[in-house]
């Protein structure tokens, strides 16, 4: 979009924003380029201008076109029919032009011309002329409730969706601030799938005709809960699971949202076309997964499957996520396909017995760390699916490769499986415990390299292993041959899913793989010089993942990587008496290269070898200005002020008066009585565990002159008061942190560093009395 346009886009909306203050319209907001799903995909129109944004209810949709006239209201078409409108309006160069929507055909409806282009105000009286006539049409042009596009649902779906995910997420992040412990799930993922879930479950009702007439916006979410079990037994499954263990209630603010969704449906009689209504679910499902679905392969099993799986083979998926499986759930329905059991957790809840003997198709990808508790639980099953091995998870390790090792070891004999992994597999010396356990028990029938840094493997469980292994490259077929050794062929393997075509066609021919049993520790003629080229520091540095320029070449050559064939070895030792030793960098590569018939190996790169992708950190606030906005909102919840304010509780109290130069420290302490020493030495004397607890607390704060009542019950009273102001604040407090800052780890060290500013005491004092 042409960036004059986009400022002249807001220019437009500020006016209208303005005549929506003060004038008589019926529109009550503008949107500048929203995203709305259309029949042409996702659309950013410059402006909407809105009568209920809540119920979907636009008057106008305003286009900038920009030289393409055809392609603009090809555009003002799809999103007037996803908006329910027969109308919207170009904004051009010399004028400006309503246009109604036929069936078949765009016709221009009106023309307002653009005089005196030279001034601004010509623009904004036009704009308010535009709008006037829109009040009309905003009736008058909207389509009728039993034509709208299935597209005008998705999204009265999709804002529902974006205006109650903020309370939502607020609950989550709060939840947190009642335990220690660092949660194992993602607050605001979470939060997005329960905002997805009652989503669900809500059109899943309506669908079914099981929601109940009336419901209070408050009781929306109970009144769900229990008339899910009167749902068919192909849904209840999915639509049963929660988001958390643990899911806080559903905000009151995010129910009226719901609840809102819920009568604009009755009204608009959406469930009276099925069809119409069976193709906006669709809508929804495609928003969500870009519109992919899982549809081609032949899998019954699926574990973590990233879109839905529409098969008719699938029989059972496992996934983290719950609103995936409910989605599946709801479109297996729809489309009449055979039901499928759901499993909401991860794979160690699978073992042999629950494992169906048929092909699994697995996205084995979770980077996130493994928590100290789960590490028990899970090496626990790991020790069932291998019981003759002694596995354990060691600390700070992700998910996929132990999941992976776990997986093996529960599947059965000759069964079949299309594994997706990082790329790590290979390449990081960590997972060859996994890597191992895959040689030794699985056979390899293809291997392909997948752009995103993953590999998709073609195993099954059987050791009558294929000799060759077909490999897949960019849609380029390779083979390589099996050997048995796992560390040796994990090193050939990732040459040759690595080499450039022009030089892995010299694999088996120039290029031969070493026999490690045949191996000589004499050096032949030509090594050295080998050793040297970028083609050998290139395989050098693709399997070690360092460079080798610091080395003298005086070891032998490593027993992993391809070399010239003798012959060919004979002839690079000629380069030795053909060349000067200044001439020898540049045009060994090239001597080398006309050797081989290879132009390639004279210009290869270093390999870019894939490093593990990053384990799971949550992102780093700037914590700063959160900081500040939380002591602000601490100050207007009020911080108490210790003793002075707590004597208004006390009735008539005779009142001790005490100077001290703080700190005090504690000189002696006998049978209830105390003597407390200050700065300047000074002695105070008394008698009570209240008193002492009070003179120190006031002396911690850096108080100097204190007021403090004679009795000791009274003294217990303001302790009592003071303590109990303190719980509720640091509460409070929590819960702002908790709820405004993301990560678990940032939000508690918010706390600890607003707390200590406001010179109160510590919360140990007052959390464990």
């Amino acid at each position: 979009m042409n960036g004059h346009l986009q400022q002249f886009a807001h220019q437009l909306a500020a006016w209208t924003e303005t005549i929506i203050e003060h004038g008589r319209t019926p529109f009550r907001r503008v949107d500048t380029y929203p995203e709305i799903d259309t029949a042409e995909g996702i659309k950013s129109p410059p402006l909407i201008f809105w009568i209920n944004r809540q119920s979907m209810m636009a008057g106008g949709v305003l286009l900038l076109p920009d030289n393409n006239l055809d392609a603009e209201l090809q555009v003002g078409r799809s999103c007037a029919t996803a908006l329910g409108l027969c109308h919207f309006i170009t904004w051009e160069a010399k004028c400006v032009r309503i246009w109604k929507v036929e069936a078949n055909e765009t016709v221009e409806q009106q023309n307002f011309p653009l005089t005196n282009p030279d001034q601004p105000e010509t623009f904004r009286l036009l704009l308010a002329e535009v709008l006037e006539t829109l009040k009309l049409l905003a009736i008058l042009g909207a389509i009728p409730a039993k034509d709208l596009a299935p597209h005008y649902f998705n999204n009265l779906f999709l804002i529902t969706l974006e205006q109650a995910l903020p309370p939502l997420t607020e609950a989550h992040r709060s939840q947190r601030s009642e335990t220690d412990e660092v949660p194992a799930e993602d607050t605001d993922f979470s939060a997005n799938e329960a905002n997805r879930l009652i989503l669900l479950k809500l059109i899943a009702l309506i669908w079914s005709n099981k929601c109940p007439g009336s419901i209070l916006p408050e009781k929306i979410e109970q009144t769900i809960e229990l008339s899910l079990p009167d749902l068919p037994e192909s849904l209840r499954q999915a639509l049963n699971l929660k988001a958390t263990p643990n899911t806080p209630p559903l905000p009151l603010e995010s129910a009226v949202f719901f609840h809102h969704l819920l009568l604009r449906l009755r009204q608009l009689a959406w469930i009276q076309d099925p069809e119409k209504a069976k193709e906006s679910i669709r809508c929804l499902a495609a928003h969500w997964f870009q519109g992919k679905t899982r549809e081609e392969e032949t899998a019954a099993v699926y574990l973590y499957p990233d879109v839905p799986v529409l098969n008719s083979t699938a029989n059972t998926l496992l996934s983290s996520s719950p609103s995936l499986l409910a989605i599946s759930a709801l479109l297996t329905e729809i489309n009449d396909l055979p039901p499928k059991r759901m499993i909401c957790g991860n794979l160690f809840d699978l073992h042999r017995d629950n494992l169906p003997q048929q092909q699994v198709y697995a996205r084995l990808l979770n980077q996130h760390i493994i928590t100290n508790f789960d590490r028990r639980k899970y090496t626990t099953a790991l020790r069932s699916a291998w019981p003759n091995r002694h596995l354990k998870i060691k600390a700070g390790q992700p998910f996929w490769p132990w999941e992976l090792i776990h997986l093996l070891g529960v599947c059965h004999s000759r069964q079949q499986l299309v594994l997706e992994v990082p790329d790590a597999l290979l390449n990081n010396p960590r997972n060859e415990l996994a890597w191992i356990l895959l040689c030794e028990n699985y056979s390899f029938q293809q291997i392909q390299l997948l752009n995103n840094n993953c590999l998709k493997l073609d195993i099954y469980r059987d050791k009558s292993t294929l000799d060759v292994v077909s490999l897949k490259i960019n849609g380029e077929a390779r083979e390589i041959h099996f050997v048995e050794d796992p560390i040796r062929f994990k090193r050939q393997l990732l040459i040759a899913l690595n080499l450039p075509s022009t030089v892995y066609n010299l694999l088996g021919n120039e290029l031969i793989w070493p026999d490690s049993d045949k191996v000589s520790n004499n050096q032949q003629p030509g090594e050295d010089l080998y050793r040297q080229s970028r083609l050998y520091k290139w395989m050098y540095a693709l399997l070690s993942g360092t460079s080798i320029e610091d080395k003298n070449g005086s070891q032998t050559l490593d027993s992993s990587l391809p070399y010239p064939e003798p012959l060919l070895l004979k002839e690079l030792a000629r380069f030795d008496k053909r060349n000067p030793a200044a001439e020898k960098p540049a045009s060994l590569d090239s001597f080398l290269a006309n050797i081989l018939a290879c132009p390639t190996i004279e210009t290869i790169d270093r390999p870019k070898v894939s490093k593990a992708p990053r384990t799971f950190i949550p992102e780093d606030h700037s914590k700063n200005n959160i900081q500040e906005t939380i002591a602000q909102q601490l100050s207007v919840h009020g911080i108490p002020n210790f003793p002075a304010q707590y004597l208004y509780f006390l009735d008539q109290p005779v009142i001790c008066h005490y100077t001290i130069h703080p700190p005090l420290v504690v000189k002696s302490s006998l049978l209830g009585g105390f003597e407390l020493q200050d700065a300047d030495g000074q002695i105070i004397s008394g008698y009570g565990d209240e008193l002492k607890q009070i003179l120190l607390l006031c002396a911690e704060a850096g108080k100097t002159e204190i007021d403090l009542p004679d009795g000791r019950q009274q003294l217990e009273q303001l302790l009592q008061h003071y303590l109990k102001d303190l719980e509720t604040l640091y509460v409070y407090l929590n819960n702002l942190c908790y709820s405004q800052i993301k990560d678990f780890k940032s939000a508690r060290k918010c706390i600890k560093s607003v707390w200590g500013q406001l010179n109160l005491p510590d919360p140990s004092w007052f959390r464990n009395p």
